[in-house]
């Protein structure tokens, strides 16, 4: 995965502070006017660029693009009412993944150069790895529309394109962000599409990559006691962009992961809740 970093001025004020931080009677963490993303030009690989082969662009190039003022300032609506997340995921109504919703973001406004909300945060680990830093950098993704013009940025930065009709999808903690003043912002853009074939979405996810890193990271040491030694060859091979193994072989694999996910999230479920079965 590509991903670049940009930081922003080392003066630029915290918005994740202890004093923005209150807790309700239910343990719930609420975060007034954090930063959530920020006006300025990141570094995309044409790939990476939604519709690149309609725009014409070389996959391999280096293009450099704006979240321009007016852009994201009109996105601060699309942010109202969606989904915290722990880690990046599209959601859609039909494929909303319950497992990975920690809380929600509200009260978007413009506060140039930075989006801000207020957020409230629902889940104990997640409340854990912010409280303790691990986690506490915020992650945007969103739908755009890129218009391939160059011009300058307000702070002088060129640029090659403007990302227009921003949209936001949700945000994910992740353990750093590209924006040093975006704490539970932006970090660096990946662009992912989907996995559903009948709805395709071209959704920017700013995470940096050593975010990246620690999550392949993080996934390889969850697997390697649940799969074979030669699920674990393919696996690492299609992390690091080789040939995906044959469907079925992909699909058993798949499945296994899946059933042992599920044991232990029960299992980690009946721990944090003795009684819920004698509820049933």
């Amino acid at each position: 995965m590509t991903s670049r970093f940009l930081r922003a001025p080392r003066d630029t004020p915290l918005a994740m502070d202890r004093s923005a931080r209150t807790f309700d009677v239910d343990g719930h963490m609420r975060v007034l006017g954090s930063a959530v993303s920020m006006s300025n030009v990141c570094g995309y690989v044409g790939a990476e660029i939604s519709g690149y082969q309609a725009l014409g662009l070389d996959p391999n190039k280096i293009y450099h693009l704006y979240r321009d003022p007016a852009s994201l300032a009109a996105s601060a609506d699309s942010l109202n009412g969606k989904p915290l997340l722990i880690t990046h995921k599209v959601q859609v109504s039909d494929s909303h993944d319950h497992d990975l919703v920690v809380g929600s973001l509200d009260n978007a406004r413009w506060d140039a150069p930075f989006l801000r909300a207020d957020m409230t945060i629902w889940d104990q680990a997640a409340i854990d790895v912010i409280k303790s830093g691990q986690q506490r950098a915020l992650s945007c993704g969103y739908r755009y529309v890129p218009t391939m013009k160059r011009g300058v940025a307000t702070d002088g930065t060129p640029y090659d394109g403007i990302m227009t009709q921003i949209a936001m999808n949700h945000c994910a903690l992740v353990t750093s962000g590209r924006v040093d003043g975006a704490y539970v912002g932006d970090a660096a853009i990946t662009t992912r599409k989907p996995k559903t074939k009948w709805r395709p979405i071209f959704m920017a996810t700013d995470a940096t990559e050593t975010d990246d890193k620690q999550i392949m990271s993080n996934l390889i040491t969850f697997l390697q006691d649940k799969l074979s030694a030669e699920d674990m060859k393919s696996v690492e091979g299609i992390l690091d962009g080789q040939t995906p193994p044959p469907t079925e072989a992909a699909m058993d694999a798949a499945r296994r992961v899946s059933q042992a996910q599920r044991t232990k999230d029960h299992k980690s479920y009946l721990e944090r809740f003795p009684n819920a079965e004698r509820l049933r």
